[in-house]
């Protein structure tokens, strides 16, 4: 892999990582986080830059580890997915989880709450505006 780390930026909005541009290209980091999994080795990938180097650059411009921002960005996915009515296993599988306990415990120590609770109370958040 050719390293080039020298022309890689983040770029921030509110102190949350917006774009990576690297090689010329501005590159969404939500949507690539997506694409790859949630995975930092494969997102360095994409980007054409060492996984050191990025967490290096990642921690200095956002002050926050990238992995940490990799599970919250997941976990804001989850939540949509969640939201949108998509049954939690699917989720869990969508989210490349290993299996449906792992995301339950990952949902739970993100939010303090498990994922059909969540999805209860958003349902029931729904119905008392439409009454």
């Amino acid at each position: 892999m050719v390293e080039r780390s020298k022309e890689t930026k983040i770029i921030q909005c509110d102190g949350m990582p917006i774009y990576a541009y690297s090689s010329s290209r501005l590159i969404p980091l939500y949507k690539v986080a997506h694409e790859c999994g949630y995975r930092l080795d494969k997102l360095c990938s994409v980007l054409e830059i060492s996984t050191r180097h990025f967490r290096r650059l990642f921690t200095d411009t956002i002050g926050v580890c990238p992995k940490k921002w990799l599970k919250s960005e997941r976990m804001v996915y989850a939540r949509n997915l969640l939201r949108g009515g998509y049954p939690i296993k699917e989720v869990s599988e969508r989210l490349g989880f290993g299996n449906q306990k792992e995301f339950n415990r990952e949902f739970r120590e993100f939010y303090a709450i498990s994922p059909s609770s969540y999805r209860a109370q958003e349902t029931e958040r729904v119905l008392e505006k439409l009454r």
